[in-house]
Parts: C-alpha cells; sequence; structure tokens
C-alpha cells in the first residue's frame, strides 16, 4: 500500500511537471532553470513616468535587470500590483525583453 502511494504520488508530480513545461509560467518544474531573461521595464502613472526608484519601490523589481526566469514571471507580478493595489491609477506599463539575448520582444498594459 506504502509503496502504490508513493508510486502515485511520483506519478502525479512527474505528470505535473511534464503539464507545466508546455505551459508559460514554469512555476512548478523540476527541471533545470535555463532562462535568462534581460529586461527594461517602463511606467507611467497618470500619464508621468516613473523614475527606477519608484519603479523598485511599486513592483519590487529593479526597472532594468537580468532575471533568470521565464518572462511571464515578471509579467504575472506587474499584473498582480496593476489588478490589486494599483488598480484605478491608470498605469500604463510596457515590458521589453529578450531570454536568452534572442529577439526583443514587447508587453505593455493596458
Amino acid at each position: 500500500m506504502r509503496t502504490a502511494a508513493g508510486v502515485a504520488f511520483l506519478l502525479l508530480q512527474l505528470v505535473w511537471m511534464l503539464v507545466e513545461q508546455r505551459g508559460p509560467t514554469r512555476y512548478f518544474c523540476w527541471a533545470p532553470n535555463d532562462y535568462m531573461t534581460r529586461y527594461h521595464l517602463e511606467v507611467r502613472v497618470a500619464g508621468r513616468a516613473l523614475s527606477p526608484a519608484e519603479i523598485q519601490q511599486r513592483y519590487h523589481l529593479p526597472a532594468e535587470d537580468l532575471s533568470e526566469n521565464v518572462p511571464q514571471h515578471l509579467i504575472d507580478i506587474l499584473e498582480q500590483r496593476e489588478r490589486t493595489s494599483g488598480r484605478g491609477e491608470e498605469a500604463a506599463v510596457a515590458l521589453r525583453y529578450r531570454v536568452n539575448g534572442r529577439e526583443e520582444r514587447t508587453w505593455s498594459r493596458p
């Protein structure tokens, strides 16, 4: 019985990891982290550009940095802030990023 429970647990984790590998977030993967995301964040609140220090204070992220995660992690942090405590502040967010030195992409909100 204990062996069956252990095998079932490991199989469940394997399936979960395989599902996460196909998704954009990869929060619950066992796979090695092989992503380097260089990004630059620009934010305007009510038409005024925020300084790097204000961006750091608002999102707890540097305005420009190298992250060892997929870009979706950064996007999730930005969206969470704007959906909760930033709601109603008319923030325009632009995230420019490169994954592993490839072509630059941009994500923006709204």
